[in-house]
């Protein structure tokens, strides 16, 4: 097998864009079949003339909308299914 190597950002200047977005909020839905599992939704604020509940809808904006987490582009991402592979025992690391 051949390795993977992750490009390197070499631009000083290189940004991402983080934070929340205009008018929702970044929420986690736990799966009722799964223990720990948390799916991303968005939950969209609709104009108060509207008179009705927020509308909630999948999140795929990932952690850079998570006003808790910690962006360092430079990291990559957070291994967070590695646990669950590992415990599988059918593959190899490299």
């Amino acid at each position: 097998m051949t390795k993977n190597t992750p490009a390197k950002v070499t631009d000083p200047n290189f940004t991402v864009t983080t934070g929340p977005l205009p008018a929702s909020r970044k929420i986690f839905v736990e799966s009722p079949r799964f223990k720990g599992v948390k799916v991303a939704m968005r939950e969209i604020t609709l104009a108060p003339e509207a008179k009705e509940p927020p509308v909630r809808v999948y999140d795929t904006s990932g952690v850079y909308s998570d006003t808790n987490a910690h962006i360092d582009i430079t990291r990559g991402l957070a291994k967070l299914r590695e646990e669950w592979i590992e415990a599988r025992g059918d593959t190899e690391k490299y």
